[in-house]
């Protein structure tokens, strides 16, 4: 159709947002354990609701045992302070967090997976964004899992943000990158 096909894309991904996260949640699910903590990092505040109200669900439900913590612009410091000190004194939390807040400037030292949702192609964001699961407790091992969407932006994106793993971080300090294409 007519329009700008990027901002397309991006609103196709909000609307289809719990659909498109199914794949992340199995790999969550499957891929780490409960000791580890979670950051899942969206760009659109519609989105981001939507996949917290999702899990929340799902938590309440049973269907996953990880604590679902939800940060974005409207969120006070203070609460955002104490969900912080949350997520740096327990296991098992998934943190959905808006990366124009949480991809800089946060440092919980128990956070060791990191979720690009909707990762983008800027530099800063996407080294920032690593940073936040470099700051690691002794005994833990960081993941970056980078959600590669079968659209035409997203695959452009993905191609930068690997580029940029390569070139800025010695891979030694974080495990791996898993590309999870969707």
């Amino acid at each position: 159709g007519s329009g700008d096909p990027f901002r397309a894309e991006q609103k196709y991904m909000v609307e289809n947002c719990e659909k498109l996260f199914q794949p992340v949640l199995d790999y969550i699910i499957n891929e780490t354990t409960i000791n580890d903590n979670t950051i899942i990092l969206f760009d659109r505040t519609e989105m981001g609701e939507r996949l917290f109200t999702y899990l929340d669900l799902l938590k309440e439900r049973g269907a996953i045992d990880r604590t679902p913590l939800f940060i974005d612009g409207s969120i006070p410091v203070q609460e955002r302070e104490r969900v912080r000190k949350h997520v740096e004194n327990n296991s098992g939390c998934l943190l959905v967090g808006q990366s124009a807040i949480l991809s800089t400037g946060i440092n919980i030292k128990n956070l060791s997976k990191l979720v690009l949702f909707v990762g983008g192609k800027s530099m800063a964001r996407t080294i920032q964004s690593v940073g936040r699961i470099l700051r690691l407790k002794e005994g833990k091992q960081a993941e970056v899992l980078d959600c590669v969407y079968s659209m035409k932006y997203s695959k452009r994106h993905a191609t930068e943000r690997k580029r940029l793993y390569k070139e800025f971080y010695d891979m030694n300090k974080f495990t791996k990158v898993v590309e999870l294409s969707i």
